[in-house]
């Protein structure tokens, strides 16, 4: 069970889609990545950021629009760019008893994103697949939005290759959006994984969403799959966050819930349905602030999936369950951030489920889209590869 972890730690510190700022974004808005991101770095969203995300990308800083009738109908307001980004990464690593591995790539990604018209905006990713060595849709979500009064409501439609319904509308960093620190130390990527070490399970379907300053809610029906599903029977997520400012601090606390059976058509036989349950929950906190003038972040997570047969995560014999923690501390702030995590969790598997794990982590930000990062973590129930080390550059552009 526990050679997987290699694998896993090679992805832990690399690339992910909320693991770095979109300079499209940052192009549309004509504002610095930090604008939307916490004072620790990303891939935390400040309050704003918060704001950016739930009006659905479609808000519009210094780029021109083009519009009919100068403006006065309103039927026709694009802006004159299309925002496109690219990020990439190359990576070491080197484990207790694999050989080192050097990969140039590691990850790419290509992303077209922001506002597309009034009220209207999206998020694209093209995933690089080393295998094929082509690019695929990893990620969509079309986003309409409506603002009444301090409320925004949205609907999205969304799909994903990993991370599930709750990344679509998830505003917080403790997990549902992979973290800072990586995939292993998402409480709820942990138990959602199928397969030990995934991001979690593909996703398609339709949220609905309300949002303001003071607290959120999201509601989807999906099924487990990222493609095209027939005789689908959908599944269910809801979630809600409180997030008040308290003394200066950014404290926000979460609730997820993922319930129901998904059934669709088999793909090699359609006389037949696949049956998946989805049962699980998750809870979770993060607080960010100052202690001094020295920027600091801290997350905690718990979140457990119920094995019932036919669970789309669980395919060990008992429940699996993970509780995270972590902390971030900006020793110079927004260029160089220093963090540590733990991680108490079984696998649900019958004997030797412990699956506990220490790691620290350092992040240099050379200029905001040039990131370097270190991680070591120490595996405390393996009884080999207990040492895993990562070294990895991210680009943006």
């Amino acid at each position: 069970m526990k050679n997987f972890i290699v694998l896993v730690f090679i992805g832990l510190m690399t690339f992910a889609t909320s693991a770095f700022a979109l300079p499209a974004f940052a192009r549309q808005m004509g504002i610095s990545c930090s604008a939307c991101h916490s004072q620790s770095g990303y891939p935390a969203l400040n309050r704003f950021g918060r704001t950016f995300k739930a009006n659905g990308y479609a808000m519009v800083g210094v780029e021109k629009t083009i519009s009919d009738d100068a403006g006065k109908n309103n039927f026709m307001s694009l802006t004159d760019t299309l925002n496109m980004s690219l990020m990439a990464n190359m990576g070491y690593s080197k484990s207790s008893s694999s050989p080192t591995s050097i990969n140039i790539p590691n990850e790419a990604s290509m992303f077209v994103g922001g506002r597309i018209a009034n009220g209207v905006g999206t998020f694209t990713e093209m995933g690089y697949d080393a295998e094929t060595n082509k690019f695929t849709l990893s990620n969509m979500r079309l986003a309409f939005v409506k603002q009444i009064s301090d409320y925004v409501i949205g609907i999205v439609p969304y799909l994903t290759d990993a991370g599930g319904p709750s990344s679509t509308t998830d505003m917080l960093n403790a997990g549902g959006v992979v973290s800072s620190l990586g995939d292993m130390f998402s409480a709820q990527m942990y138990v959602q994984a199928p397969v030990s070490g995934d991001e979690g399970v593909a996703a398609e379907g339709i949220s609905a969403y309300i949002y303001n300053d003071l607290w959120n809610a999201a509601y989807s029906k999906w099924i487990p799959k990222n493609g095209t599903a027939k005789q689908a029977e959908f599944a269910n997520f809801a979630s809600i966050a409180l997030t008040p400012q308290i003394g200066g601090w950014d404290v926000d606390f979460g609730a997820e819930l993922w319930w129901g059976t998904s059934q669709v058509q088999n793909d090699i036989n359609p006389l037949l349905l696949d049956r998946q349950s989805t049962d699980s929950y998750a809870l979770k906190f993060q607080a960010r602030g100052l202690i001094g003038k020295v920027p600091v972040s801290f997350y905690g997570a718990y979140a457990k999936s119920k094995n019932n047969g036919d669970s789309v995560y669980v395919t060990s014999v008992n429940d699996k369950n993970a509780a995270t923690v972590s902390t971030e501390v900006a020793v110079i702030p927004r260029v160089v951030m220093l963090s540590a995590g733990y991680r108490n969790a079984d696998n649900g598997d019958a004997t030797n489920s412990s699956d506990n794990a220490t790691l620290l982590g350092l992040r240099y930000f050379y200029r905001e889209n040039v990131q370097f990062r270190v991680g070591y973590m120490y595996l405390l129930d393996a009884t080999s590869d207990k040492h895993n080390l990562t070294a990895t550059l991210d680009l943006a552009l």
